[in-house]
């Protein structure tokens, strides 16, 4: 009569493929929230860009500044938010901005052809960063008509 059993061996050798498919599965499944979580966090940072490239459009005239801030407080002082709502601090919560505004020198060949007195263009620079390496930042570079 033939046993038809499995051997021990045979079921430890089932439970370490069985095993190690399940470390790699779970590897995968981290991977994929790790970079869900980075393509959210670049997403907010693109619209918390939006909205205060939006706000500085608003402005008659920006002043130079060179500064480093929350984004839901730049926001607010750039008067891109009206209110306290914390549903919107809760969406900007751990995004800072650092924004610098500074004059952008003419190029020589309109300086010759007219001549002015005030740069053409300002340029607006913006980091938007949630954390502190390179993938945990959104740098932004735009240029707006200064006010004549």
């Amino acid at each position: 009569m033939k046993n038809k059993a499995f051997t021990l061996i045979e079921v430890i050798f089932a439970i370490v493929i069985l095993s190690s498919s399940l470390v790699v599965l779970l590897g995968l499944q981290s991977s994929v929230i790790s970079k869900s979580l980075r393509d959210r966090n670049q997403t907010y940072a693109m619209l918390i860009g939006r909205n205060i490239l939006a706000a500085l459009e608003m402005e008659k005239e920006i002043e130079e500044q060179d500064t480093t801030e929350t984004a839901y407080q730049l926001l607010k002082d750039l008067d891109g938010i009206d209110k306290d709502d914390p549903e919107e601090q809760e969406l900007y919560n751990g995004m800072y901005v650092n924004l610098k505004v500074e004059e952008w020198e003419n190029p020589p060949e309109v300086t010759e052809k007219i001549d002015l007195l005030k740069p053409l263009l300002k340029r607006i620079y913006m980091r938007v960063f949630w954390g502190e390496t390179p993938e945990d930042q959104m740098e932004i570079v735009y240029f707006r008509e200064n006010e004549r």
